[in-house]
């Protein structure tokens, strides 16, 4: 496993073998019988195996197949499900799909989120993208949200929606009430189901100007502190943008790895005496981490931006502020859009997390060779 470039995972596995199994590098893949907890990260994570405990998984591509008999939570750019899952389930993807049966609840975010034909969940499902996709049975409720909502499937209890676009296909089968939010009424085909009838609820309107006053301080406030952290460290901010560039699945991968293992590696630390004051010390960088991860995400959001607006290539300090400002301003507009904007979010503070931890390994790494040769 390459500790430098997944520090975090790597503090993982030297905690202790209690934690599970632990593993990172460009292409990961699991067969056989596991009889721990997975900790992955990678370009490709595949799990092929079955686990007799929870998988956390984040990477590019994720595919966890087979049987896990715990949770499962992933974080990645393409993600798929068709494990059977004796617990619950937590994805968030650029595209996710989950198959096979889920014993527990099922909660999905992604740019699009399908619950394919041969999937079941015996819990809740929790489901929100810009296209969502319910083709599977789901045993309890429904809750969904997004750009456009498909049902295709059958749901034992109520529906809850909220989306631009909702259509009901013939197919569908709900035994419980289906109510609804959309400025558009939904297309529900004459042949479906739905026993509990059929509610549509009124859009609640926010103020307008609340909201634009709210994204503008949010975006003075968050600026003045990227600017801070600019002018302190430039060639460390420029850096992010090229790592970002150059290593965005590893970046990703690795974002998700700080963003959930963090804490952990904090708690391991506090619960011994010896390790209080690194626990704590760890709480504070993880603070930092999250805060320049963002910051580092915003930035090159607006790099890429003002790219493709033509203009010139982010080499100084004052482009980088011009992005960054760029950025938040971006990320702010697409905020607004429900469900959409919390995954834009979250996408934004896992890539300039892993690219901040892979410019800070480098920077270790040169700094040490530095000194030795010295």
């Amino acid at each position: 496993m390459n500790a430098i470039r997944y520090p975090v995972l790597a503090g993982l596995l030297l905690a202790g073998s209690s934690l599970g199994v632990q593993q990172a590098g460009e292409t990961v893949t699991k067969q056989g019988t596991i009889t721990e907890d997975l900790y992955l990260a990678g370009g490709t994570v595949e799990v092929r195996a079955n686990v007799q405990g929870d998988v956390f998984a984040a990477g590019g591509t994720i595919v966890i197949e087979q049987l896990v008999t715990g949770d499962v939570l992933a974080v990645g750019g393409d993600v798929t499900v068709t494990a059977d899952v004796m617990d619950d389930v937590r994805v968030v993807g650029g595209s996710v799909a989950l198959g096979g049966s889920i014993d527990g609840d099922a909660i999905a975010a992604g740019g699009t989120v399908r619950l394919r034909p041969d999937a079941t969940v015996g819990g809740h499902a929790w489901l929100g993208g810009g296209e969502v996709d319910v083709a599977g049975r789901i045993s309890t409720h429904l809750r969904a949200g997004g750009g456009k909502i498909t049902i295709s499937g059958s749901i034992d209890g109520d529906v809850e929606l909220m989306a631009g676009e909702i259509e009901v296909l013939p197919t569908a089968r709900i035994a419980g009430t289906l109510t609804y939010r959309s400025r558009q009424e939904a297309r529900i085909d004459p042949a479906a189901q739905i026993t509990g009838g059929i509610t549509r609820l009124p859009i609640e309107e926010r103020s307008v100007a609340g909201a634009i006053a709210a994204r503008l301080l949010f975006i003075a406030a968050t600026g003045v502190l990227g600017v801070v952290l600019i002018l302190l460290f430039p060639g460390f901010s420029l850096g992010t943008i090229r790592r970002l560039a150059a290593d965005p699945w590893k970046s990703l991968g690795l974002g998700a790895g700080v963003l959930v293992g963090g804490p952990l590696v904090a708690i391991l630390a506090m619960v011994t005496i010896v390790g209080l004051a690194l626990g704590c010390t760890l709480v504070v960088v993880y603070g930092l981490a999250l805060v320049s991860g963002y910051l580092a995400g915003a930035l090159y959001a607006g790099d890429a931006t003002l790219k493709l607006l033509g203009r010139a290539q982010t080499t100084s300090v004052g482009t980088a502020i011009a992005a960054l400002y760029a950025g938040l301003v971006l990320i702010s507009v697409l905020a607004l859009i429900p469900f959409v904007g919390g995954v834009v979010q979250l996408a934004v503070l896992l890539f300039g997390l892993g690219a901040v931890a892979l410019t800070a390994s480098r920077a270790w790494k040169a700094w040490r060779a530095g000194g030795a040769a010295a």
